[in-house]
């Protein structure tokens, strides 16, 4: 029997999307921010620096800029559900060979390596969920996916501390244990996906003939993202100047987004037992998950993007230069940067419903890409610069201070984007 509504047809492709989504965002974060939980452990082994960890943790982003929008035009050509498990099933096989660095060479390859493998999968995701999500609904559906970025960063923590416990088993380090077993899920997962996902709403044999055509007269009412395999697409994204506003805004965002590497490494010189230092590092990531899951709702249930960005811009602005400033006081710093993780997500949920909406048709695929590409050097930024001020200065401070900055920049450009500045914008050149 079909759906009577539209909200039911909604909710079922929510249903059958979310959960393998979320599990796919899980891991990537997984193995993408483990490395700040072995990184004292690690450092020691192999005789990294500060700035070299830095300097290495950095090259994932160049990996991920290099190849970021061949990725998402290959995608829009072979599809996504082939695509994203390519994504997936070679970010595993990286993640896990990184149990096996050895010297600061080593470390950097695999991290360039695994930018390179994981490239494409976050716009990639956003576009394949604007091929089955009305916009009015964009927002709850950006919200789950995005709201495991933080969760993933707190149940890493819990999962890295347990496998950092196996030091020495079989004459293996703990944290050549962490990075081998947390990217055995991505393989597993990615080989799944071949089988779990449909490319469009058309594909779907969990669908009826009558609900996939409703679903996509809804898409369609909101200027569904062209399916053809232009030549011109790359162009057109070019030529679009909200394309560069958004990705000049992402790379500000991003100065944030990179600067949680810091926060583990910050938490371990105080005198707290491991079981501690553990609970307070995940609990700003824990707190995250439910604001920005509930700051989604509430920009879908007003219509409204835009200062749903810019209020948490700055109060997490305000939070991380706080932090800076508290820095010496284990209490203190774990409040503070909990204001700043859960505004900085609730900013980022909001902040990627806004592309998929106002992006032209055709541009999609790779202005997607393009602002994801944008935004990456923000975060290289914050590692390379971060790890030099923290060896120059003997404290983490400076590495918050940028991520205040960056955050502020960034409320301050999405702030600029009036409605009419918006729609200026979207016109793509001749």
């Amino acid at each position: 029997m079909d759906v009577q509504s539209d909200d039911e047809l909604i909710g079922i492709v929510a249903k059958r999307l979310k959960w393998i989504l979320v599990l796919m965002m899980f891991i990537a974060f997984m193995d993408r921010t483990n490395i700040s939980f072995v990184a004292n452990h690690m450092n020691q082994d192999i005789g990294l620096t500060t700035r070299q960890f830095g300097w290495g943790a950095s090259l994932f982003f160049l990996g991920y800029l290099l190849f970021e929008v061949p990725s998402n035009l290959a995608m829009a050509r072979v599809g996504a559900r082939r695509w994203l498990a390519r994504i997936m099933i070679t970010w595993g096989i990286v993640s896990t060979g990184s149990a096996f660095v050895s010297g600061p060479v080593s470390f950097y390859v695999a991290r360039f390596l695994l930018g390179v493998a994981e490239a494409g999968f976050i716009p990639g995701v956003m576009l394949y969920l604007s091929y089955w999500s009305p916009q009015r609904s964009l927002g709850k559906f950006t919200g789950w996916f995005m709201m495991v970025i933080p969760v993933s960063a707190s149940l890493t923590a819990l999962l890295t501390a347990a496998l950092l416990s196996l030091d020495q088993v079989l004459g293996f380090a703990g944290w050549r244990w962490a990075f081998f077993v947390e990217g055995l899920p991505a393989i597993i997962v990615g080989a799944l996906l071949l089988r779990y996902l449909a490319d469009t709403p058309a594909e779907a044999t969990w669908l009826t003939h009558a609900q996939k055509s409703r679903l996509q007269a809804l898409i369609d009412g909101d200027q569904s993202p062209a399916h053809s395999h232009d030549r011109s697409m790359l162009r057109q994204a070019l030529a679009t100047p909200i394309v560069w506003v958004f990705g000049l805004a992402y790379f500000f965002l991003n100065f944030a987004l990179g600067a949680q590497t810091w926060f583990p490494q910050a938490m371990h010189p105080f005198n707290v037992s491991k079981f501690a230092e553990t609970g307070l590092i995940a609990l700003p990531s824990a707190l995250a998950s439910v604001a920005m899951l509930l700051w989604a709702k509430r920009s879908d249930r007003r219509n409204e993007r835009t200062w749903h960005v810019v209020l948490p811009c700055a109060a997490s602005a305000l939070a991380w230069y706080g932090a800076a400033r508290v820095i010496t006081d284990a209490a203190w710093l774990t409040v503070l940067m909990s204001i700043a993780y859960c505004a900085m997500y609730a900013a980022l949920v909001v902040f990627w419903t806004m592309p998929t909406r106002l992006l032209p048709a055709t541009a999609r695929p790779a202005g997607l890409a393009i602002i994801t590409a944008l935004g990456l050097p923000g975060s290289m930024l914050s590692l390379s610069l971060g790890g030099q001020l923290r060896d120059s200065y003997g404290s983490f401070a400076p590495c918050f201070v940028i991520a205040a900055a960056g955050m502020l920049v960034c409320g301050l450009i999405v702030a600029t984007m009036s409605s009419a500045q918006v729609r200026k914008s979207m016109r793509v050149a001749a």
